[in-house]
C-alpha cells in the first residue's frame, strides 16, 4: 500500500499530470512535513514549480495509515473509498464547505490517495477540544451543514439509478452496516457495568430500545427527505475561516440520511451542555432559514425539532463507542466529556419518546 514515504516528485508530477491540474505546470521540488495520524497518514506539502504562476505553494496528502490496525479497520469499512468517492464523484461541480481535491485516486485493497488544497494556507482556523466550541462558530457549522444538505436534498442521484446511490444507506444492511452493528453491540456490552452510573435512567433505556429496533430504526432513517450527511460531525472535523463562515473535512464516513442527524451529533458532542441548552433552538433555526434560502422545501420547526431530538441517539451510541475504546481513540478526559454531554442531551430532549413516537413502540 501506498505510504507518504512514496509521494515523491515524480509520484506527484504523474498524478498531477493523470488529473489535469495546475495547467501541467513543471514540479521541480517537493518537500514532506508528515503530520499526525490516526485513520490515514497525513503530510503536508511544499512545493517548488517552474510555472505556472498559480500553482499552490502547499498542498495536503493522505494515505492509509501506517499502523497494522488502524490499515486494517479502514479498509475494512471503506474509509478511504468514501473519502475518495467524495471528492472524485461529490465535490466537483458543487458549491460545498470543503477542501477542493487534486487528486482524488483509488488503489484495490483499501489504497488510495488524496492531495487537497491546504486549508491552512488560506488562512483556516481548525478548533481543538481544548480549545472549546463557541457559540459562533457552532452556528456557522451548522449553516455550513445546510449548504452540505441542500446540494442534494431528496435528490435522483441518491436514489437507484443515480451516479451516487453507491453512497452508504444503513438501511441496505450491507458489510459496512453489519460490522458497525457488531461494533456497536460490543461497545454496549462493555460499558453497560463499567459505565452503569453515567448511563442510568433514560440513556440506557434509549441504547437498550435501539439496539433492539436498530434494522427499524435504519427503515426510519430511509423514509426521508435524504440527503448526503458528512456522517461525523465533531469539532475535530471542522474548520473556521477568516470571514466567519466554516467548512468539514475529513468526508471518510459520508452516508445518506436525515440532515437533522448531522446537526444533532455536532451540537451534542462539540458544545457544552450549557451552550446546546442556551443555543440549539437558535441554531435550528438558522439551519432551517439557510435550507430555506437555498431553495429548499424545508421541514417545519416542529417536525426539524422532533427528528433532532430522535437522532440524539446517534452521538449518545458514538460516545458509547468511544468510551468503550478508552484511550485508544482519545484521551480519558475527551471521551468522559462527550458521554457527560450525550446523555444530558437525550435526557434533556427525551430522544426516548421521540423514538417510541417515530416507531410507534410502546
Amino acid at each position: 500500500m501506498l505510504s507518504i514515504g512514496d509521494i515523491d516528485r515524480a509520484w506527484l508530477q504523474a498524478a498531477f499530470a493523470e488529473s489535469g491540474t495546475f495547467g501541467g505546470g513543471a514540479l521541480v521540488g517537493v518537500e514532506v512535513e508528515p503530520l499526525e495520524s490516526g485513520t490515514t497518514s497525513r503530510a503536508r506539502l511544499r512545493l517548488t514549480w517552474a510555472g505556472p504562476e498559480s500553482a499552490p505553494e502547499t498542498l495536503f496528502v493522505k494515505v492509509p495509515a501506517d499502523g497494522f490496525g488502524a490499515r486494517a479497520f479502514g479498509t475494512l469499512v471503506g474509509l478511504g473509498a468514501s473519502e475518495v468517492g467524495f471528492y472524485a464523484s461529490v465535490r466537483p461541480g458543487l458549491d460545498l464547505p470543503a477542501p477542493e481535491a487534486a487528486v482524488a485516486r483509488p488503489g484495490r485493497r483499501g489504497d488510495f490517495a488524496l492531495v487537497l488544497e491546504d486549508l491552512a494556507a488560506g488562512g483556516a482556523r481548525f478548533p481543538t477540544v481544548a480549545d472549546g466550541c463557541t457559540a459562533e462558530h457552532a452556528e456557522a457549522v451548522v449553516v455550513a451543514l445546510a449548504r452540505v444538505h441542500a446540494a442534494l436534498w431528496d435528490s435522483p442521484r441518491l436514489r437507484d439509478g443515480g451516479d451516487l446511490r453507491w453512497v452508504f444507506r444503513p438501511a441496505d444492511g450491507d458489510r459496512v452496516r453489519r460490522i458497525q452493528r457488531l461494533m456497536v453491540a460490543s461497545a454496549l456490552r462493555r460499558t453497560r457495568r463499567r459505565f452503569a452510573d453515567e448511563l442510568a435512567g433514560a440513556p440506557a433505556e434509549l441504547l437498550a430500545s435501539a439496539q433492539a429496533a436498530d434494522r427499524a430504526l435504519d427503515a426510519y432513517r430511509a423514509q426521508g427527505p435524504v440527503t448526503l450527511l458528512h456522517g461525523d460531525t465533531h469539532l475535530g472535523n471542522t474548520y473556521a475561516l477568516p470571514d466567519g463562515t466554516a467548512g468539514l473535512y475529513d468526508w471518510q464516513v459520508i452516508q445518506q440520511g436525515h440532515g437533522l442527524r448531522d446537526v444533532v451529533y455536532f451540537t451534542v458532542l462539540s458544545t457544552s451542555v450549557e451552550l446546546r441548552r442556551e443555543h440549539e433552538r437558535a441554531w435550528l433555526r438558522h439551519y432551517l432559514d439557510e435550507l430555506i434560502a437555498l431553495g429548499v422545501d424545508a421541514p417545519s420547526e416542529d417536525d426539524a425539532w422532533f427528528h433532532y431530538r430522535l437522532y440524539a441517539v446517534d452521538p449518545l451510541r458514538g460516545a458509547v463507542f468511544t468510551a468503550a475504546m478508552g484511550d485508544r481513540l482519545q484521551p480519558e478526559a475527551q471521551w468522559r466529556s462527550g458521554l457527560e454531554r450525550a446523555t444530558a442531551a437525550v435526557t434533556d430532549l427525551d430522544s426516548l419518546g421521540a423514538f417510541h413516537e417515530a416507531l410507534a413502540t410502546p
